[in-house]
């Protein structure tokens, strides 16, 4: 038994397990292999329970921070640059200060997420980013447009990464996929959203002497502000924490868990050793690799798909923004179908795969044919839904991978930190010398398309051998189940997802 099988989490999952969850469950039992007795209900009716409590507030909160990074783009074709005398990459450069703050804060955020619990820190974090949105509707210079991308990166850094440690902290691997998606998809369907809401308030520039584009943040700022107040009430905790759960429901939930996952460790602080032997875990680092890789296109969309749309050359600035709409709500449509075969399937590296290789093709399209206004804007839909629907998989894949509340915090921060490397790279990849064919910049997604492909293979296969080796030794038949649930994701029993 090497070292670093000897230091992990947690148990197989089963066929029985997933079995009995669809079923009523009388055991008296409540050891780590059975589920405690729940009067009255049915894991069903808990897992309903458990969707609309959790599902719609991290899926608001999703929507609400990609918003912003949509906004700005939208901004951008309604005259920001102009008013704001931004020259060369000073755009680019504004996009990248986001990532800085971002990237380093996201570790630590989500260590203090665990202390201050996710009701009382998420909620802040908004509130906090809704009023940095609604300064930038009144920002006049450079310089205070890079304040202000710095501090709404630290108020972001602890909403994404908490999002998802929040949500792999509830399900179990054969039903959080769909979970995961359905979440996600508010980053899809924000840029959609942003779309319409840009198209719509661009109509009031002049307004209160404001240029349109500043109506977009300050409204949108207001917006979030609200949503954070509200969600200081209603925004769910860890299942060990809430009170709408029944005490026989809760024990119920945490058995179920218990029974795939092990113990979740809650009560355990997170020390320095804890983060280095999570983040030097190779299935660790390679899941930041591939959401790096994926980032990069993924903020290209987000960031420039209505310069994009603007660079056909056929349409009027609110023309732009409205036919970046259905691009959007396609991708939203194609993530949650690509969850439901995830799920359905039990498997993820193949449905990522598919996914990459679509968004190549979109690609490759809008590489090569340069006249063609029609043909373009159809590979734009392609290019757009692509890896934007694989990120929910490879995001998934990597939480569901990972074992207790520590490696989970950790693994899902490092993650997205990570990842957000993409996002500065992306920030620069749309240059205005390279316009309207873009293909330097097509020819970078292309690229990196290429590489979360790699990646993703690498992964897989990593998983695999890991499986392999575990299975020839034995399962860990030489350990206890006690010691088995101790060690998460690490111990010799636990299956990783491929």
């Amino acid at each position: 038994m090497s070292p670093v099988e000897a230091k992990g989490p947690i148990r197989s999952v089963t066929a029985t397990v997933v079995s009995d969850l669809e079923h009523h469950f009388t055991v008296s039992d409540t050891s780590p292999n059975q589920l405690p007795p729940l009067p009255q209900t049915t894991s069903s009716r808990v897992l309903w329970k458990i969707d609309r409590r959790v599902v719609p507030c991290v899926a608001t909160l999703a929507l609400m921070c990609f918003l912003d990074r949509a906004n700005m783009g939208n901004a951008l074709v309604y005259g920001m640059r102009e008013d704001l005398g931004l020259t060369g990459a000073q755009f680019s450069t504004a996009l990248t200060m986001f990532f800085i703050t971002y990237i380093v804060f996201e570790i630590p955020w989500n260590i203090l997420l665990k202390k201050l619990t996710p009701r009382i820190w998420l909620s802040f974090n908004a509130f906090v980013f809704g009023i940095v949105t609604l300064c930038t509707g009144f920002v006049q210079n450079y310089s205070s447009l890079l304040a202000l991308r710095l501090l709404l990166g630290l108020a972001e850094a602890g909403v994404f990464p908490g999002c998802t440690y929040l949500m792999s902290s509830w399900y179990t691997r054969p039903e959080a996929q769909r979970r995961f998606s359905l979440y996600l998809s508010a980053v899809n369907f924000s840029s959609a959203f942003g779309g319409l809401l840009a198209g719509a308030i661009g109509k009031m520039d002049g307004v209160g002497g404001l240029a349109g584009w500043r109506w977009i943040f300050i409204l949108g700022g207001i917006l979030t502000c609200l949503v954070a107040l509200l969600f200081f009430l209603i925004m769910p905790d860890f299942p060990e924490q809430v009170g709408w759960l029944s005490s026989e429901e809760r024990e119920f939930v945490q058995a179920r868990l218990r029974a795939e996952q092990g113990p979740s460790a809650i009560e355990l602080g997170i020390r320095f050793r804890d983060v280095y032997t999570t983040v030097r875990d190779p299935k660790v680092l390679m899941a930041g690799l591939i959401h790096m890789s994926a980032s990069v296109p993924g903020y290209m969309g987000a960031y420039f798909a209505p310069m994009i749309v603007q660079s056909l050359g056929i349409y009027s600035s609110i023309q732009t923004q409205l036919h970046t709409v259905p691009v959007w709500i396609v991708t939203t449509a194609l993530t949650l179908a690509v969850a439901y075969v995830s799920d359905v399937m039990r498997h993820r590296y193949a449905v990522a795969l598919a996914c990459a290789l679509l968004s190549v093709v979109g690609y490759l399209v809008m590489f090569e044919v340069r006249d063609n206004v029609r043909v373009r804007y159809g590979a734009l839909f392609l290019a757009m839904a692509g890896v934007p629907s694989m990120m929910p998989v490879e995001i998934c894949w990597n939480m569901m991978n990972l074992g207790g509340h520590r490696r989970r915090a950790i693994g899902s921060a490092w993650q997205v930190a990570f990842g957000n490397f993409g996002g500065i790279i992306g920030s620069y990849a749309f240059r205005a010398q390279d316009g309207p064919g873009y293909q330097f910049s097509y020819a970078i997604c292309i690229g990196f398309c290429c590489l979360t492909i790699i990646w993703c293979t690498l992964y897989a296969g990593y998983c695999w051998w890991v499986n392999r080796r575990r299975a020839a030794r034995g399962w860990g038949r030489e350990f206890t189940e006690a010691e088995k649930a101790q060690m998460g994701d690490l111990s010799p029993a636990y299956r990783l997802m491929i």
